[in-house]
């Protein structure tokens, strides 16, 4: 299961754990051959801690990588070398290492169903090692095995470890995991730095690869299937060849502190979009424009007219936006006197204001003109991922007059430039369109191949409106059910297992406590939240309390309660091992008791009178009632007589 579950981190990890399984499989015949030269295998101990140490220091490896190898390798070795039940258990604690590891990156949601069969499977295998060391702790591999499966029973077990994993996990506080969870390759998304070559959205359109899970909701709590615009990062620098934000069209940048609670929900005509964005390198904040507010546990930096976007730091985030799709984007375009957004590259082929002219110049208002071209555009132009590459002019003029086929930021660099070309200040937008509804999960899972680009026209008295000249049917299509059912779960094993920390285990208490609360009220003076969470604290330790007693009573049956004469013997054992006095175990009552009277003296003879007791009361079948007297006076005289044991 440790192998397995290294196996799902992919790459690297995959290479290592199937070398380790191949290895593991192989030790058993190493095991059987003899082949256990100690020697050997201290030299390669030994290449192979040094070896962890100095490659990453010399290659740059990752550390984690190196620590994948050696677990592997520790893992093999106690397999092929390993003679006690103390190897076993070591085996265990690597095996649980690997699992941890891999909880902390891995993106297989099969990886929940290996952790719980170690979860249930690791108490059954240390009660097995505890059997087979109390029959023979001198037997071999096979011996064991072979014990140990007489042993059962304790696979209920597993339910009560569970259970108990659950609960702790649930209260004990979370730590950073940062070290491990920067393993593994993060996503790189072409088109959405600050600079942006003409094409560039078309490299990762055939790209399957998952950028974020978005689940939109509106003010009524109704998810909404979609398809959305994702706006991402607004370009406003042409130069004839690549797009970028221009100096002096950034607005002054400012840091957002984290806001944990995105308080009441959307008012009528806003969406609320809870979002889980894997790691993405050079990633701005994805959401349906126009942004109300975000809410996120990290520092959000925002410059309004090229986007919102996090610090520079790699890894998956959690956040919730609210937006009103009904209102444009405005970002202050009044306030702004530079002419960037009216701006021409000064060789632009001057075919393109002519043909401009032609399909726009006889209409008057700013959005009439976008409307026209973006017809036009559509209807004269072809959507592909290949488009003709231009061998000699300029890539949007060979777009226009010559191939006529091209993919979305084609479509949208022609159309902000033609509205340009007609005073109409534009921009391009880089983001995603679409996504694939997962009607399991309820959410919209958007891929790289979901990328897109569309054209933001600013129109008096609007703002920053949103026009797409991009022929429709370029909406990935939906996957099957059993691809939903996969992704939801997924979804949930991130939610709930990977990205718990400490500030979602307090949000939780503090959600669950609130329910607690609203059941017959809090006490006078405290905070409903906290009498909630006490009350839920107490409800788990209950429950894992009561499944640890009933799986005790399951598996060791009532324990018989020791009564009559024999209370009273096991009283005076317990008495003499008090005074010092360590009897054989392996002794009989009466045999016991001499053995100490021949030891402790005269003293210890009101044992071996309880002893014969014992006997009458249980061989003889004499009526316990009118022994016990006789038995609890022996016992008193054993209290006064009995010395110490000298040391």
């Amino acid at each position: 299961m440790g192998l397995l579950s290294l196996a799902m981190l992919g790459g690297v990890g995959t290479q290592l754990a199937l070398l380790g399984l191949a290895l593991l499989a192989a030790s058993w015949a190493f095991a059987s051959a003899g082949l256990r030269n100690r020697r050997v295998w201290a030299v390669a101990s030994a290449l192979v801690s040094i070896a962890t140490v100095i490659l990453p220091i010399l290659f740059e490896l990752p550390w984690a990588w190196a620590g994948m190898g050696l677990l592997v390798y520790l893992q093999v070795h106690r397999a092929c070398v390993g003679t006690r039940t103390t190897d076993d258990r070591l085996a265990l604690l690597f095996a649980l290492l690997m699992v941890l590891l891999a909880c902390t990156k891995a993106r297989s949601a099969w990886l929940g169903l290996l952790l719980l069969l170690f979860v249930g499977g690791a108490p059954l295998a240390l009660v097995v090692l505890h059997v087979v060391d109390l029959e023979d702790g001198h037997a071999t591999r096979r011996e064991r095995l072979s014990a140990g499966g007489r042993a059962w029973k304790f696979a209920l077990l597993a339910p009560a470890s569970i259970l108990l994993t659950a609960f702790f996990f649930a209260v004990i506080p979370r730590l950073s995991a940062e070290v491990l969870s920067e393993y593994g390759d993060k996503q790189d998304l072409s088109g959405f730095d600050e600079g942006v070559d003409l094409g560039d959205i078309g490299a990762i359109k055939d790209n399957p690869e998952l950028v974020m899970r978005v689940t939109v909701t509106d003010s009524d709590g109704d998810v909404l299937p979609g398809p959305f615009y994702f706006r991402g990062v607004a370009l406003d620098r042409f130069d004839g060849g690549s797009w970028s934000v221009s100096e002096s069209y950034r607005a002054p940048e400012r840091a957002s502190e984290p806001a944990l609670d995105p308080g009441d929900p959307p008012r009528r005509g806003h969406l609320r979009q809870e979002v889980l964005m894997e790691p993405v390198s050079l990633a701005p904040i994805f959401a349906i424009a126009a942004i109300d507010s975000v809410y996120s546990e990290d520092l959000i930096y925002s410059d309004h007219r090229s986007g919102y976007r996090w610090d520079e730091e790699v890894r998956r985030r959690e956040f919730v936006v609210l937006s009103n799709p009904n209102r444009a984007v405005n970002d202050g375009w009044s306030n702004f006197k530079d002419p960037q957004g009216l701006a021409l590259p000064e060789d632009l082929d001057p075919r393109i204001h002519e043909l401009a002219e032609r399909v726009a110049g006889d209409v008057g208002a700013p959005r009439a003109k976008a409307d026209a071209i973006q017809r036009y555009l559509r209807q004269n132009h072809t959507y592909t991922l290949v488009p003709t590459p231009a061998t000699s002019g300029q890539a949007l003029s060979v777009f226009l007059f010559d191939s006529r086929e091209g993919h979305c930021e084609y479509f949208a660099t022609a159309l902000a430039v033609m509205l340009r070309s007609q005073g109409v200040p534009a921009r391009l937008v880089n983001g995603f369109y679409g996504g694939s509804f997962n009607p399991v999960g309820g959410f919209i899972a958007v891929r790289q191949a979901d990328a897109h680009s569309w054209v933001e026209g600013w129109i008096p008295g609007e703002g920053w409106v949103r026009f797409d000249a991009t022929p429709s049917g370029e909406v990935a299509a939906g996957s099957g059910m059993l691809a939903h059912l996969s992704d939801a779960v997924t979804a949930q094993w991130y939610g709930f297992v990977l990205d718990y920390d400490l500030q979602t285990q307090a949000t939780g208490v503090r959600l669950v406590g609130r329910q607690f609360a609203s059941v017959g009220g809090p006490a006078e003076g405290a905070a409903p939240e906290a009498v909630g969470a006490g009350v839920l604290l107490l409800s788990l330790m209950a429950g894992a309390l009561a499944a640890s007693r009933l799986t005790r009573r399951w598996l060791g049956g009532r324990r018989e309660r020791t009564r009559g004469v024999a209370a009273v013997h096991l009283r005076a054992r317990r008495h003499v091992l008090k005074r010092g006095w360590s009897v054989p175990h392996s002794l009989p009552p009466v045999e016991a008791a001499r053995w100490l009277r021949d030891e402790a003296g005269d003293g210890a003879a009101s044992l071996e009178e309880l002893a014969w007791l014992l006997y009458r009361a249980r061989y003889a079948g004499e009526p316990e009632g009118e022994l016990i007297p006789a038995a609890r006076d022996a016992l008193a005289r054993l209290h006064r007589d009995l010395p110490g044991a000298q040391l």
